[in-house]
């Protein structure tokens, strides 16, 4: 499958917006290291744009975070024109440069989560209107649809 779902509007996209707040209001910490609040420059207005994340994996230097909807989603865009970034786990706040990875590091990435997360990947496809059996080809099809980026934390 190819056409991934469109990202969500009206009160749906209230809903998923919710977690901004707790960042917000200094309540990351209930999210643990699952999510982050990544700021982001509006391609178009300059300003800061907001969007929380759901972390797919961590390594001993980066966070990543995948885009669920595709090259569709608003914040995806925003990266793709300006990479610079800040964004908070828990309570820590980072600045850096989001690094899109390859199909081959993305399909890597999915694996871990696949390997971590099986329920919630099968949940996440459906979502996206993808079909997910869990085969290898499968995963590796997912990697090519969704980019997914690097956020360092460490140097």
């Amino acid at each position: 499958m190819t056409n991934l779902r469109k990202p969500p509007k009206g009160i749906q996209a209230t809903f998923s917006r919710m977690p901004i707040y707790f960042f917000k209001m200094g309540l990351g910490g209930l999210f643990g290291e699952r999510f982050l609040l990544l700021t982001h420059i509006g391609r178009n207005s300059g300003e800061e744009r907001y969007v929380a994340l759901e972390v797919v994996h961590i390594d001993d230097e980066n966070y990543y975070i995948a885009s669920g909807f595709g090259t569709k989603s608003q914040w995806f865009k925003n990266l793709d024109h300006s990479p610079q970034v800040k964004f908070q786990v828990k309570n820590k706040r980072y600045k850096t440069e989001a690094k899109r990875l390859s199909v081959e590091g993305a399909t890597e990435i999915l694996h871990h989560y696949a390997e971590a997360h099986p329920r919630a990947l099968e949940q996440l496809a459906k979502l996206m209107g993808f079909e997910y059996e869990g085969s290898e080809e499968n995963i590796a099809e997912m990697a090519e649809l969704l980019p997914i980026f690097a956020l360092q934390y460490q140097s």
